[in-house]
């Protein structure tokens, strides 16, 4: 993922949905307990902590009503912990304009 986005391609990802409405969540679930979403990884940001963080873009639109308010979400984009979203990725697809 994070060669793919040096490059400059966004990354799109099959995950937990779980991880969005629940910054607790613990991976362990099957995808059938835990739900499917896709979104694209369009980039990284580094918390204040100096925490690595993937800014996810939702396919749920710009709004973050169900985001867990943990998380920074502005316009759609949610800015995730790598930790904790690289252990529920079930798959990745590079993004390309070609």
């Amino acid at each position: 993922i994070d060669n793919e986005l040096h490059k400059g391609f966004p990354v799109g990802i099959s995950y937990c949905s779980a991880i969005l409405t629940d910054d607790k969540y613990v991976k362990g679930a099957s995808k059938k307990e835990c739900g499917n979403h896709a979104s694209m990884i369009v980039g990284t940001a580094r918390h204040t902590n100096g925490q690595c963080l993937y800014v996810v873009r939702n396919s749920w639109g710009l709004n973050c009503k169900n985001i867990d308010p943990s998380y920074t979400c502005k316009d759609g984009n949610i800015y995730i912990p790598k930790e904790k979203l690289i252990p529920n990725i079930y798959s990745t697809t590079r993004i390309t304009s070609e």
